[in-house]
């Protein structure tokens, strides 16, 4: 084994293990040890940036432009909406949002189709308790899968078609890929609306901090602006508009207050709605509704204080007096 060879292996075998490490963002990873493959001269300085001229990465690039776009539009939340307060149970479930991601991985990357579909799978799951993992794993073969029937769906059929166009010529269209992927996608997606019960139930991992939070039920109050452009509408109706993710628990109309107002309760401009749910859906829901925040009447009792206030953690240690102690009986 030659110098040059020994470097290029080297350099391959650290990189690796820079992402097995994940500590370091892979961009930077890939970036620098392009710079280093240069550096040490075993990539031509000339040639160092020539894969971004393959079609390739264009394609790619643009696939995953196309699925962002998807993501910020909202259009899968908005066709989505309407069926979510019918997925109830696991069975219901499993073969919409498979055959939602699998579709979805058809017109964008398979990649970014799951990822736009991860959000709602967890919403569901926190929402009816059903297990995440029968929900995801499902939806990470559909994403796969789906990702097959078309050119741009994953990456490996954009590399098969620049190795046709290589050796033959000609690559492949767009749909070329359909006629196999669609049965493989049709035959997965049966088998999973009934294979998913073979996952573990039970197994949960750690919790994220940032959804611990999410899963917090918030309280708040919505007013109806008098000139409201919905007109009156039911509470049902604006249930439905939020995807059932909201709960109005009061509607106070002057001085009358309708705890758990019935489904067929007009709203009208002036009322105040008293609605619990998770903070970004409350937000969510009062600017689809067009309406206003609400506050009380009564101002905010505040007291100033009679010395300096300061806030300080502190952990205790092993050998601390307060082991053992109450927070009453160590004057807390």
């Amino acid at each position: 084994m030659t110098l040059s060879q020994g470097l290029a292996f080297g350099l391959i075998g650290a990189t690796l293990l820079l992402f097995i490490w994940g500590r370091l963002r892979y961009d930077l990873v890939s970036l620098a040890a392009l710079l280093t493959g240069v550096f040490l001269g075993v990539v031509p300085a000339a040639k160092a940036f020539d894969g971004f001229k393959s079609d390739v990465v264009v394609i790619i690039a643009a696939a995953l432009v196309v699925s962002a776009a998807f993501a910020r539009s909202g259009v899968v939340e908005l066709v989505m909406r309407p069926l979510l307060p019918r997925l109830t149970t696991e069975r219901s479930q499993v073969p919409v949002l498979t055959a939602a991601t699998a579709l979805l991985a058809m017109a964008t990357k398979n990649v970014g189709a799951l990822a736009i579909m991860m959000p709602v799978a967890q919403q569901l799951s926190r929402r009816t308790g059903s297990a995440v993992s029968r929900l995801l794993m499902p939806m990470a073969t559909a994403s796969l899968l789906g990702g097959l029937v078309t050119l741009v769906g994953t990456s490996t059929n954009i590399i098969v078609s620049q190795v046709r166009e290589q050796t033959l010529g000609k690559p492949f269209n767009m749909y070329d890929f359909a006629p196999v992927g669609l049965s493989l996608t049709l035959v997965a997606l049966v088998f999973l609306a009934f294979a998913y019960r073979l996952l573990p139930k039970d197994r949960a991992g750690q919790t994220p901090l940032a959804e611990t939070l999410a899963q917090n039920t918030y309280s708040t109050e919505a007013q109806v602006p008098d000139d409201w452009p919905h007109g009156p509408r039911r509470i049902a109706e604006l249930k439905t508009q939020a995807g059932g993710e909201v709960v109005i628990t009061c509607l106070v109309r002057s001085s009358e207050r309708r705890v758990k107002p019935h489904p067929n309760t007009l709203v009208r401009p002036g009322d105040v709605l008293m609605l619990e749910g998770e903070a970004d859906v409350l937000h969510k829901a009062i600017a689809d509704w067009k309406m206003v925040p609400h506050r009380g009447e009564k101002p905010l009792e505040k007291h100033q204080a009679r010395e300096e206030v300061r806030s300080i953690e502190a952990v205790v240690g092993a050998d601390s007096r307060l082991i053992g102690n109450s927070a009453r009986g160590a004057a807390l």
